[in-house]
């Protein structure tokens, strides 16, 4: 069925009422926010009981390489009820692999908070022909805080630092609140690229005035935090952003920015990155998910190192949740995109 589609929708609410926890890549609100985005999505239900089993949507990313083509990508894929609902996802995505015309090559990005889960729906792939990823897009590895005991105990739980930090905000003329004015959709895209300058990466291109509007929509789904400035008025009020995404069992910081300011004795983010944790909490979320985490350090080589010192602050514990796989569905053109990319390395390689 096509994803974001009524019989999307109806789909899903017979899931949630089985008992289904749907990621966000996987409700029919998401997807139909995606304009851009054509997506299919698949119900796996019982045939004695009629029952739904679970729910997942596999996106259309239009090649790059070859006009025409397509992508097929799978999102957090995984948490699945039982070891034969993951055998019967597994087989179910195949078939709808198969049976896409112009597909270049299916990627699968694995999530599960249940490490057996986790190397079940691998195993079951490579019998399907997937093979795990050389470069994956998603991360492996995350920090995870465990939000079932009471709020109370989870702040007392975090490092000393990070209450220190989190208690800053009502120290300095700053104020945190939900982001819901389009307007601001510039300034966080520019808060993003000075960011990911500073650790040598590119970001995304996410359209945030749609990620606003969804939130305002949906806010048991989506939630989009800045850190404004109260003696100062417009967009360069926002100093920091984080936007955080509801998955059931568990809420994700999905990404975050912030600027530099010389004239505030405090960081920016832990103040943020606590009021999204009590969302998340108050969500029912049995996990915070702080969106991967790298075995570097602020000291370290690794561009990130920062980044996951930072949530280190906040005392998680560190799991292997995600891993990628991928299909070619087509040989010959699997093939032209392996020679493609020998020939652009051997391009760079004599630039430089």
């Amino acid at each position: 069925m096509p994803g974001g589609s009524e019989a999307h929708h109806q789909a899903e609410a017979d899931d949630l009422d089985s008992g289904g926890k749907p990621a966000l890549p996987h409700r029919a609100a998401w997807k139909g926010a995606q304009d851009q985005v054509s997506s299919l999505a698949v119900q796996l239900v019982d045939r004695s009981s009629g029952r739904s089993e679970g729910l997942f949507c596999a996106d259309r990313i239009p090649s790059r390489l070859f006009p025409g083509f397509d992508i097929l990508r799978v999102e957090r894929f995984g948490g699945f009820r039982r070891a034969e609902v993951a055998r019967g996802a597994v087989e179910a995505l195949a078939r709808v692999a198969d049976g896409e015309g112009r597909v270049v090559r299916t990627r699968v990005e694995l999530f599960s908070l249940d490490p057996n889960d986790l190397g079940l729906v691998a195993d079951l792939l490579e019998t399907e022909g997937f093979a795990r990823s050389e470069e994956p897009r998603c991360y492996e590895e995350t920090a995870l805080l465990d939000l079932a005991p009471p709020l109370e105990e989870v702040f007392s739980g975090l490092h000393g630092t990070a209450r220190r930090h989190v208690r800053a905000v009502d120290k300095n003329p700053v104020e945190i609140r939900e982001i819901l004015d389009e307007d601001l959709a510039p300034r966080m895209s520019r808060l993003l690229a000075d960011t990911f300058e500073r650790t040598g990466a590119v970001p995304d291109g996410r359209d945030w005035a749609s990620v606003i509007r969804f939130s305002g929509d949906h806010p048991s789904l989506s939630r989009l935090l800045g850190l404004f400035r109260t003696d100062e008025t417009g967009p360069e009020a926002l100093l920091a952003f984080v936007w955080g995404a509801c998955h059931g069992s568990s809420v994700e910081y999905v990404s975050g920015a912030s600027t530099r300011v010389r004239d505030l004795k405090m960081p920016l983010s832990y103040g943020l990155m606590w009021k999204l944790i009590e969302w998340g909490h108050a969500q029912g979320a049995l996990r915070f998910d702080f969106g991967g985490i790298s075995a570097g350090s602020h000291h370290s080589q690794d561009p990130v190192g920062g980044i996951s010192d930072f949530k280190r602050y906040f005392r998680p514990d560190v799991q292997t949740v995600g891993a990628e796989f991928v299909r070619a569905e087509s040989a010959a053109l699997e093939v032209a995109s392996r020679v493609v990319g020998r020939l652009r390395a051997l391009g760079g390689a004599g630039s430089s």
